[in-house]
C-alpha cells in the first residue's frame, strides 16, 4: 500500500504529496536512481528491459498506464505466472524479475512512496501453474439460477441470487443480518444490501427472491441459520453441492463471483466500480465510483 500517513500533517502537504505520486512516472523515476548507482550497463538495461515488459502487462491487463498501486503482491504475481505460462521465461530468468522489482520497490521505500517492500513477499519457489479462473457461461448461470428459483427452497434462491448477482463472498454471506438488507417501502425505492463498508443496490430479481424469503420466513438476527445457529461456510457449500448437483453443472461460490467479475467486464464496469463490488482496496488513484455507477453496472450484470 501507498505510505502517506507520515504525510498527513495537513491538506496542502497531502495534496502535494498525492500529486507527486500520482505523475511518477516510474521507468523515468527507475532509470535515474540506476543512473546514480554503482551497478553495471548489462544490470541496469536488464532490469528497464524488465520494468518496461511489465509495464506492458499492466496496459494489456488493466487497460491502462501502470502506476504506484501496481506494485503489489497479487499483481506482481499474476505478472510472474504471464511470464512462465504465456512467455515462457525461464526460472532464473523471472528469478531476475523478482530482483527487478526488489530494487526499484527498494527505491521507492526509501524515498517514502511506498511503507514496505512486497517483492521480498514473492515466493520463489512457488510451482507456476495455469490459474485462469474458472466461469460459468450466461447460459448456464442461467440455468443454475432458474433450477434453484423453481425447484429449491427460498432460502437457497436467496442465497444463490446474491452470490451470482452481487459477488459478495460465503464469509461475508453467513454474517448477513437482518440490518444488513434494507428493503425499499416504495416502489421507486432501491433495495440495499450493506456489507463491508459497501453499500449494494439490489437489482429487481434478488429484490424479489429477497421479498418472498421474508415474507415467509421468520428473520431474528442473522439472515441464514441453521439447527445449530447461523450458517457455517461447510454449510453454505453443503446448499450449493445439494442444489448444483441436479443441473450437472459444477459450481461453487468462486465459480460464481468469478463468473460476476466477467460479466461485469464485459459490460465494460470501469475497474474501481468491480473492486468495489468485490470488497477489493480502492485505487486511490481513480475516482471514486457514484451510487449511479455502481447501480447501472449491478442492473446490467442481473440474471
Amino acid at each position: 500500500m501507498v505510505n502517506y500517513s507520515k504525510y498527513c500533517y495537513n491538506k496542502r502537504e497531502l495534496l502535494a504529496w498525492f500529486l507527486e505520486v500520482s505523475s511518477l512516472d516510474l521507468v523515468n523515476y527507475f532509470e535515474e536512481k540506476l543512473n546514480n548507482s554503482r551497478l553495471g550497463e548489462t544490470t541496469k538495461s536488464n532490469y528497464i528491459a524488465d520494468l518496461n515488459t511489465f509495464t506492458e502487462f499492466v496496459k494489456k491487463e488493466k487497460r491502462r498506464n501502470v502506476i504506484l498501486d501496481d506494485l503489489c503482491l497479487e499483481t506482481l504475481n499474476e505478472y510472474l505466472n504471464f511470464l512462465k505460462l504465456q512467455k515462457n521465461y525461464a526460472t532464473k530468468s523471472i528469478r531476475r524479475s523478482v530482483s527487478t522489482f526488489r530494487k526499484l520497490c527498494s527505491y521507492l521505500k526509501d524515498d517514502n512512496f511506498i511503507e514496505s517492500n512486497p517483492a521480498y513477499n514473492i515466493d520463489l519457489n512457488i510451482q507456476y501453474k495455469n490459474t485462469k479462473p474458472e466461469i460459468l457461461t450466461m447460459n448456464e448461470i442461467k440455468f443454475v439460477l432458474e433450477y434453484v428459483r423453481l425447484k429449491a427452497t427460498e432460502r437457497d434462491s436467496v442465497i444463490f441470487s446474491l452470490l451470482i448477482n452481487t459477488g459478495i463472498q460465503v464469509h461475508e454471506l453467513i454474517n448477513l443480518k437482518k440490518k444488513n438488507i434494507i428493503l425499499g417501502k416504495k416502489a421507486e425505492e432501491d433495495t440495499l444490501l450493506s456489507v463491508n463498508n459497501r453499500v449494494i443496490p439490489l437489482p429487481p430479481k434478488t429484490t424479489q427472491d429477497i421479498k418472498r424469503y421474508e415474507q415467509n420466513n421468520y428473520i431474528n438476527n442473522y439472515y441464514f441459520y441453521g439447527q445449530r445457529g447461523k450458517k457455517t461456510n461447510s454449510g453454505i457449500y453443503r446448499i450449493i453441492l445439494k442444489d448444483g448437483h441436479f443441473t450437472d453443472i459444477k459450481i461453487t461460490p468462486r465459480i460464481f463471483r468469478n463468473s460476476f467479475i466477467d460479466r461485469l467486464y464485459k459490460a465494460n464496469a470501469s475497474e474501481n466500480v468491480i473492486r468495489y463490488l468485490t470488497g477489493k482496496e480502492m485505487n486511490y488513484f481513480l475516482d471514486k465510483p457514484s451510487y449511479k455507477e455502481i447501480k447501472k453496472a449491478i442492473y446490467m450484470v442481473e440474471l
